[in-house]
């Protein structure tokens, strides 16, 4: 079964943003505001596949602690519909969770495809729906730790995490657009002597900023 090597991943997952976010702008920033006010950019959107990339934050109760995943999301748009793409995200910095014995430190990571369809996407302001599905991996940790940098670590949790959505979207500029929605993360695992699913599993607000030429 594979464990994520969290050592070997230190450096990526902080550059791997950066790089995502310069290629989107290089491809996409072109003539910023004029299809605010003219009509038929929305028509010409509406054809084509569209590259799209950008920075995820989903913020709910982890242990009953207010936290957050930040990450990335890429991928396509098609037609203005429909909307296949990757995704991943990780706590930026350790949760501490306090008992009645000890505390504990936790970091989380997880990935996978993220499929959704679009409202009127061709508008400035739209609705659609999203459905997050991958992997997930928790380590926790009796000691304080870097980022990725976990040593003797007490708890090793992985499964499957799938996280519906519904969401809004504004055409912020022509290459940027802004999204918030509500979610719910549904969480699966076998080992739940050390975290269980009622630890992880709750709703969740979602917001991001997405980069791509839309319109």
């Amino acid at each position: 079964m594979f464990i994520y090597n969290l050592n070997q991943m230190k450096r990526f997952p902080a550059l791997l943003p950066v790089f995502l976010l310069l290629a989107c702008n290089l491809y996409s920033q072109n003539t910023e505001y004029e299809y605010l006010l003219n009509k038929n950019q929305f028509k010409k959107a509406t054809k084509g596949v569209k590259l799209y990339c950008g920075l995820t934050h989903q913020h709910q109760s982890f242990f009953n602690k207010p936290f957050s995943l930040t990450g990335i999301e890429a991928g396509i748009i098609s037609g203005r519909n429909i909307l296949l793409g990757v995704y991943g995200s990780s706590f930026l910095s350790n949760l501490e969770i306090e008992n009645s014995v000890s505390k504990t430190y936790f970091s989380s990571m997880q990935g996978g495809l993220a499929i959704g369809v679009l409202h009127h996407g061709n508008k400035w302001l739209h609705e659609g729906v999203l459905l997050n599905a991958g992997y997930f991996s928790i380590t926790g940790s009796s000691s304080n730790f870097q980022l990725f940098a976990i040593q003797n670590s007490t708890a090793i949790i992985h499964g499957l995490v799938i996280t519906p959505m519904a969401f809004a979207e504004i055409n912020v500029l022509r290459w940027m657009k802004f999204r918030t929605g509500l979610g719910y993360s549904f969480y699966n695992f076998k080992d739940q002597s050390s975290v269980s699913v009622s630890d992880l599993q709750n709703v969740s607000i979602n917001f991001g900023f997405l980069f791509g030429k839309y319109l």
